[in-house]
């Protein structure tokens, strides 16, 4: 079983190796797209209310332990992953 594992990671990481400047090209491309599409009907960008994201957040937490176990079931980190999601969307909001 290892031995499988060991090959799909490394086939999963040559895909990868192979598609960063292909999907971050395309990231670009659609960032850039997006912006025109705002600038042009003058969308803007504004930040919920503290209420409306402490509510939202509360009904998170179902999901989010959901996400864990699901996780946990397959052998993955999962409460690492989400602290680490999390921790990085509060420096970069």
């Amino acid at each position: 079983m290892e031995c499988h594992i060991s090959r799909r990671s490394t086939a999963i990481e040559k895909i990868n190796e192979e598609h960063i400047e292909i999907q971050g090209k395309l990231w670009g491309y659609t960032g850039w797209q997006g912006n025109g599409i705002r600038q042009r009907e003058r969308c803007n960008f504004s930040q919920g209310f503290k209420e409306d994201e402490a509510a939202t957040a509360q009904k998170m937490q179902p999901i989010l332990a959901d996400y864990i176990k699901m996780a946990k079931s397959k052998g993955l980190p999962g409460d690492e992953a989400l602290k680490f999601v999390q921790d990085f969307l509060k420096k970069n909001p």
